[in-house]
């Protein structure tokens, strides 16, 4: 396996980890997948950035009702 492959291969476990947390409804669980100084960029608004924050974010897009995420 080559360096580049085991990258993309992490990147895409990351990636599964993160949706199946959102769709598990585990707003905590999505903070922790931050740093301490983590940010999110929502479409047309000011960063979110701590993972307190994160996590209220998270949990307020589960609280509209959305269901999952989708990382490519």
């Amino acid at each position: 396996m080559t360096q580049s492959t085991s990258v993309r291969d992490a990147i895409a476990v990351a990636n599964e980890n993160f949706m199946d947390t959102f769709k598990r409804r585990d707003a905590a669980g999505m903070s922790a997948l931050y740093t301490e100084n983590g940010q999110v960029l929502p479409p047309n608004s000011d960063f979110v950035t701590g993972k307190q924050a994160i996590a209220m974010f998270w949990q307020a897009l589960m609280d509209m009702g959305i269901k999952e995420v989708k990382l490519e």
